[in-house]
């Protein structure tokens, strides 16, 4: 039995037991050997249990990387014959395993003859950052397991297809069985199969915990919110040279932009801060509200009036902020029961005309809060179909009259065209997946424009700040919402 392990060490292959049987169909040398394999039905059956968004396209893509591993033989060996079959009749049955410990294995079953189990268990990176739906690892980890097929134990050479650490053979006495080994590496440890979003630039150094985009007099500058290294301002007219224009060392997590002023609203564990960018080399604080225990916020826009809204335990409140110099208190509804256990907030609802905050409260579920202009915080007790914000993060874009959205979630990030409703009655927009991108704790997202070209900023934490081409600019209608 042979085995891909989850290992950091790159193309380290590491086995469960090795089992070197000959093949019952006399596979021994280079001469013409023909081999059939089928990929079983049950990784669809699997893809669509665990990934029911997603699982087409996940499916065509782990079909590819298999017949890539396969072809991989085949096109350094002429004589040797790999088809897939579609009946039972087949000598190799390529299955999904579930396993925590190995990405790949190859054993025998007396039955239905030799197998390749791979575990496609998850589509995120795993603890080493690779991710088992990434078709450069299904690629690699099918060509390996062949190789056990075709009769070959491990090699002790790290750079080798067959390398492995149980039972490997000498690099100076490795058996390749008399086959030419293809010379296989994983390149991207990171990223799905499909149409993959085209990262354009990725500034490292920072841990971002969120991103805004603030344009000062036409130039937009990217405020990045570093934890407890503060708040960073850069110039991103040349987004390959980002110019580091002042920065604030307090601790600071969310930040939003206030629509069309060149302010920020920084979010801290014990309250907020407004900031002006109006001479982004030198921030000037405005406003400090000081409030302990803050769980979450979230800054929306009711009857165009800027409203911060914050949740701490027992407690919702709003603040109005339609002057930057002087944040007002304009609403707060106590609650030591219903609200003891307030964890976040779940989501955003605006229905016919009236916009609800959905406040997750552990014990008692999902509330929902009807949010007004010097108002008190309501709770309602509707039920909501449609969730604008709902545990992950989204922007509306329009392109020259076409419009996008950017969603992303804490392991991923997508792309989607969004068509126009062919009848005002109809409920929820068409929209077409056209690129996605795995493998980053996306924590904040904005849209920055330079020059004709739209980027989609995302905040990954650890791994800093990814810019996502979105598109260019026409002559046409450009709007951001």
């Amino acid at each position: 039995m042979g085995s891909v392990d989850k290992n950091p060490v790159p193309y380290c292959i590491v086995a469960l037991m090795v089992v070197m049987m000959a093949l019952s169909y006399g596979i021994q040398s280079a001469d013409a050997q023909v081999i059939t394999y089928r990929i079983h039905s049950d990784i669809f059956t699997e893809l669509q249990d665990r990934y029911p968004e997603h699982a087409e396209d996940y499916w065509s893509s782990v079909k590819k990387a298999i017949r890539d591993g396969i072809n991989a033989w085949i096109e350094v060996n002429p004589d040797l014959v790999v088809t897939p079959s579609h009946d039972e009749r087949h000598n190799l049955l390529i299955e999904w395993i579930d396993s925590e410990r190995v990405w790949g294995v190859e054993y025998h079953d007396r039955s239905l003859g030799y197998r390749i189990g791979i575990d496609f268990d998850s589509p995120e990176p795993d603890e080493y950052g690779a991710s088992l739906l990434n078709p450069d690892i299904i690629k690699y980890v099918v060509a390996h397991e062949m190789g056990h097929v075709l009769g070959m134990g491990h090699s002790s050479d790290e750079n080798h297809l067959m390398h492995g650490v149980e039972n490997p053979k000498p690099k100076n006495i490795f058996d390749s069985k008399g086959y030419v080994v293809p010379h296989l590496s994983i390149t991207d440890y990171r990223n799905i199969g499909g149409t993959q979003l085209d990262v354009s630039f990725h500034l490292q150094g920072y841990n971002v915990h969120d991103v805004a985009v603030v344009d000062v007099n036409g130039t937009q500058y990217l405020v990045a919110s570093t934890g407890n290294e503060g708040l960073h301002v850069l110039d991103m007219s040349n987004p390959d040279q980002p110019g580091l224009m002042d920065m604030d060392d307090s601790p600071s997590t969310d930040v939003w932009p206030l629509e069309g002023q060149p302010h920020i609203v920084q979010m801290y564990s014990d309250g907020f801060r407004v900031w002006s960018l109006s001479d982004p080399a030198n921030i000037i604080l405005l406003e400090t509200v000081s409030h302990n225990s803050i769980l979450d916020a979230t800054l929306i826009y009711v009857d165009d009036t800027p409203l911060l809204v914050m949740v701490s335990k027992g407690l919702i409140q709003q603040y109005d902020l339609s002057d930057p110099h002087d944040a007002r208190k304009s609403g707060a509804h106590h609650d030591n029961f219903n609200l003891l256990g307030v964890e976040d907030i779940h989501g955003v609802v605006r229905d016919s005309g009236s916009t609800y905050v959905l406040v997750d409260a552990t014990f008692d579920g999902i509330q929902p809060y009807l949010i007004q202009p010097d108002k008190n915080p309501a709770r309602v007790w509707h039920s909501f179909d449609q969730v604008e914000y709902y545990d992950h993060i989204q922007r509306i874009i329009e392109i020259d009259g076409s419009t996008y959205r950017i969603t992303s979630t804490h392991d991923q990030i997508e792309l989607y065209s969004v068509k126009p409703k062919i009848e005002p009655s109809d409920e929820d927009p068409e929209t077409e997946l056209i690129g996605h991108l795995l493998g980053y704790t996306v924590l904040g997202v904005d849209i920055l424009e330079v020059g004709d070209s739209v980027y989609a900023v995302v905040a990954t934490g650890p791994d800093g700040i990814l810019g996502i081409h979105v598109g260019d600019k026409g002559a046409g209608k450009w709007t951001v919402g």
